[in-house]
């Protein structure tokens, strides 16, 4: 994969075989989750399931993930829009090595089609939104592979600590502009950080610019 295909068109399959192992089980069980909450919250408008707060939990050490799979549902064998929802949230309190984020990334294409599809929708297009929304959520996590960027200590100042604290734990992330105000006050000169922060696009828990104030790794 190349940089161009990266930041371009690259469908989320692609990003995350070119990612692999180096991926990181947090970020990557970071993502399991966010396909979860897509597929609860937006897709099928419903209360996302309380073990998925759990499933947050456990991806920054703060619940055991030993005891996400016995807390887990495990999959239907009903309808397919059950089945798919089922599976997304079990590989979201699974240990996410790449298959189990591949698979969970398939599982959320194939019910965008399913419901398109119960709904007399274009299925081709749900296809592409949904393929869409995923890529963005992967570059919205990992940044740009091919350019990492680590943020200067002396940005991370208790303004931005604060706003990138309130961010992460709300999963709300409308206060990304003020952030890049105050890092830009404290001296961040940073276009790709800056712009990350400031031009429209997804952003998910584990957005990389957030990350890097709070020093997650």
């Amino acid at each position: 994969m190349t940089e161009a295909e990266w930041i371009g068109h690259a469908v989320p399959g692609l990003m995350l075989r070119f990612l692999g192992d180096a991926a990181g089980e947090r970020r990557l069980r970071l993502f399991t989750c966010s396909c979860a909450e897509l597929v609860w919250h937006a897709m099928l408008e419903r209360e996302v399931p309380r073990v998925l707060e759990l499933a947050w939990a456990a991806a920054d050490g703060l619940f055991p993930a030993s005891e996400l799979e016995v807390l887990a549902p495990q999959p239907t064998t009903g309808p397919l829009v059950g089945l798919y929802a089922d599976q997304v949230l079990q590989g979201a309190c699974r240990s996410p090595f790449p298959d189990t984020a591949a698979t969970s990334r398939r599982n959320v294409e194939a019910l965008a089609v399913v419901l398109a599809a119960d709904t007399g929708r274009d299925t081709a297009r749900a296809s592409v939104a949904s393929r869409t929304t995923l890529a963005n959520f992967l570059r919205d996590i990992f940044g740009n592979p091919f350019r990492p960027m680590a943020l200067a200590p002396e940005w991370r100042t208790s303004t931005a600590l604060a706003l990138a604290a309130q961010m992460y734990e709300s999963r709300e992330f409308g206060a990304l502009p003020i952030l890049a105000d105050a890092l830009q006050d404290a001296g961040c000169d940073s276009a790709d950080v800056l712009n990350h922060c400031r031009e429209p696009g997804v952003h998910v828990r584990g957005c990389w610019v957030v990350d890097g104030v709070l020093g997650k790794a």
